[in-house]
């Protein structure tokens, strides 16, 4: 068989192998960024997984999110470190600096045929969304947001609450859910779907487990 020399064909094993290690440095290159980054990206995969069995998903699907979620924030390897790394609270000009992450990681992303890269890209772009259609980059409403980062919000949320920050101190975990299913005047429970924000209540001690099994 002539085989042109710009073609190739690769077995489905191996493109899995390469889709995951494609991952997995990329979340090495994330880790370099911040250390309490690197253990936000390890939860993340766990918070996210647990919530969507949830939610009666596929296992494909619950499979998909675990392996996608911790990249939601990959965009922010295009950010300077004097803003990303900042100690104390960011100026509206550096939060509207951090805000473009979304769009810097669904564009490293961009392209690929795999369905586990595709994910990661829609999880990067929309994981700032908001249920009532306050979140960015799009301002997407309801459904419009895909499912998968309808999930990460959630869980981007809760660890942020229960992480000691330089601006804040770490939430105890009764706290950091009071906040997202009550409400603190920044978080709302309107930012969130209903039916995952019912899924979370229903296994939020289990968020706090997954926290104190993936923190040093």
């Amino acid at each position: 068989m002539t085989v042109n020399q710009h073609e190739y064909y690769v077995p489905l094993s191996v493109c899995a192998y390469l889709e995951k290690t494609t991952v997995q440095r990329l979340i090495l290159a994330s880790e370099r960024k911040d250390t309490d980054t690197g253990e936000h990206i390890s939860r993340m995969g766990v918070y996210s997984k647990r919530l969507a069995q949830e939610l009666w998903v596929s296992e494909e699907f619950i499979d998909a999110i675990g392996f996608a979620s911790p990249l939601h924030d990959i965009g922010k390897i295009g950010i300077s470190d004097s803003v990303l790394l900042k100690q104390g609270r960011l100026t509206e000009e550096e939060f509207e600096i951090i805000k473009t992450h979304s769009m810097i990681g669904a564009s490293i992303l961009s392209g690929s045929s795999h369905s586990g890269i595709q994910m990661v890209e829609t999880i990067a772009l929309y994981h700032h969304e908001r249920w009532d259609g306050s979140g960015y980059p799009a301002g997407l409403k309801g459904e419009a947001t895909p499912l998968e980062a309808r999930i990460v919000i959630i869980c981007d949320q809760y660890d942020a609450l229960v992480m000691k920050r330089s601006y804040k101190p770490p939430f105890p975990h009764e706290k950091a859910v009071e906040i997202i299913t009550k409400g603190d005047g920044r978080t709302l429970p309107t930012h969130f779907d209903p039916n995952v924000l019912a899924a979370f209540i229903k296994i939020s001690a289990d968020f706090d487990t997954i926290y104190k099994e993936n923190s040093n």
